[in-house]
């Protein structure tokens, strides 16, 4: 499986359950990628690169749907840890209503 995991209010809300939960997935022969709605230009992505450091890799959607700048990096996770799932893929017009977020 590949995870894909936040930053913003995931990895950086308890770093050290993070930095123990990537190995371990590798133990078991998954894969972790950081994906991030941050850009990474300046302080926003340097915050985020320096936190995460070699744990894994990292990829910046900044504008873009979080599941589509990770295929676009040539990551088709399977798992998403989110505390905002609705940045991952766009959402159905029943779904943003739901979420309080028509257009």
């Amino acid at each position: 499986m590949i995870f894909g995991i936040d930053y913003d209010g995931t990895f950086a809300r308890d770093p050290e359950f993070w930095e123990a939960f990537v190995p371990m997935a590798k133990i078991f022969g998954h894969e972790c990628v950081l994906v991030t709605g941050r850009s990474d230009s300046r302080e926003f992505g340097d915050q985020v690169t320096r936190a995460v450091g070699a744990l894994m890799p990292i990829v910046f959607a900044g504008s873009n749907w979080k599941r589509e700048a990770a295929l676009k990096k040539g990551w088709r996770v399977d798992v998403w840890i989110d505390d905002n799932p609705e940045y991952v893929a766009e959402q159905s017009p029943i779904m943003r209503a739901a979420l309080g977020r028509e257009k």
